[in-house]
């Protein structure tokens, strides 16, 4: 090859590669910031994150989440505090939260507790988080009921504050 040919070879060549590196930092450096979420989130035009929170107490039962219509509910996090009160130091103080769905299945189980002997703290934390969600599915409600644990003290009243969150699937 001629040294003018060679030239202008190698010229075109680095050109080539200068334009392809730009253009690729451009798409890397002026992309938006994406958020995964499995499983296909439904489109609203907005965040599709949820989140809800409330407090129960032995023998409650409430529905702190419904999934509307053509829209699945993945709950990612639980957390549960108890606001257990006792008033003997030989006793425990438990309770039981368990979900279920609207046909009856058992979504999640969970139990908080705290000491009777006054040396652990009144609230015993559970926080859960995770990979692939605890699913409900669209048009059916989240049941949480609370009762008190059968080992509990006579003398317990126990109750819990809880929050959840998750985003909206397809179903």
């Amino acid at each position: 090859m001629s040294d003018n040919k060679q030239g202008n070879f190698q010229a075109l060549l680095t050109t080539g590669l200068a334009m392809a590196l730009g253009a690729t930092l451009m798409t890397v450096a002026g992309s938006n910031e994406a958020t995964a979420y499995p499983s296909g989130a439904v489109s609203f035009g907005a965040n599709p994150v949820f989140s809800v929170g409330g407090s129960v107490s032995p023998g409650d039962v409430v529905t702190p989440l419904i999934a509307p219509t053509g829209s699945d509910l993945i709950i990612t996090d639980v957390y549960f505090s108890s606001s257990a009160v006792y008033y003997s130091t030989s006793w425990h103080c438990a309770m039981n939260l368990s979900f279920t769905d609207t046909p009856g299945n058992v979504v999640a189980n969970f139990r908080v507790s705290g000491s009777g002997d006054n040396s652990a703290p009144p609230g015993v934390l559970v926080s859960e988080s995770y990979n692939s969600g605890l699913r409900i599915s669209s048009g059916d409600s989240l049941i949480l009921t609370a009762t008190t644990d059968p080992t509990s003290g006579y003398d317990c009243l126990a109750g819990a504050e809880y929050t959840l969150s998750g985003y909206h699937a397809e179903p």
